[in-house]
């Protein structure tokens, strides 16, 4: 099963590579529990956003208030700990690790926001991730592990995905959008084999 459209490459690692059980930390509105349950897996929220709880609470969701760094659940209480965009908006990056090490029995999927190479800021020409103030960090493949490793981790890996379009930033002087969109295509087509396209990683998180 091949799965499309937004979020789709989350979607698809949970399909593959979670438990029956998860945990689905910074749930927000609850857009992966909801993907997640309704392919037949056990799913409870977290978060510390009340409202967003409220709603995916109405979505049919088992939701709980909690701290990413402080878990109110007992160890190794899920198969698979979902950490979709979370670390790179808390201070304390390896207690959040830790945290969803300790309640974790199979593995931890995380994705975090690749280092920006392609801004110009002075300019205002950058991806829109890089817009976001509650961002504290981006990454690299090297500044993932390092993490990964200080928190006690051994087994991961790790993958690029999330494509740029770095020229559609250009619009706003006036190229037509039919032009820089076959410009892109070609981009693409060129370099969609370098990690240089892609703006966010992935990391499949393995302990048993």
């Amino acid at each position: 099963m091949k799965v499309k459209g937004s979020g789709g490459f989350k979607k698809q690692k949970i399909l593959e590579l979670s438990g029956q059980s998860i945990l689905d930390v910074g749930c927000s509105f609850g857009k992966f529990s909801l993907f997640a349950r309704d392919a037949g897996k056990e799913v409870v929220g977290v978060d510390k956003n009340i409202e967003s709880l409220y709603e995916a609470h109405k979505a049919g969701i088992s939701v709980i208030a909690g701290d990413a760094a402080a878990l109110p659940f007992p160890n190794k209480s899920f198969d698979t700990v979902l950490l979709f965009d979370i670390i790179e908006h808390t201070k304390e990056e390896i207690a959040v690790l830790q945290e969803a090490k300790r309640v974790a029995r199979k593995n931890i999927l995380l994705s975090v926001p690749k280092s920006d190479e392609y801004s110009r800021h002075d300019a205002g020409v950058t991806y829109h991730s890089y817009f976001d103030p509650t961002h504290l960090r981006y990454y690299t493949q090297e500044s993932l592990k390092k993490a990964l490793k200080k928190s006690g981790f051994e087994r991961f890996s790790i993958e690029y995905f999330s494509r740029v379009r770095p020229l559609l930033f250009y619009r706003r002087i006036g190229i037509p959008v039919f032009l820089l969109k076959v410009a892109d295509i070609i981009l693409w087509t060129v370099g969609k084999k370098t990690e240089h396209f892609y703006q966010t990683l992935f990391a499949e998180i393995r302990l048993d």
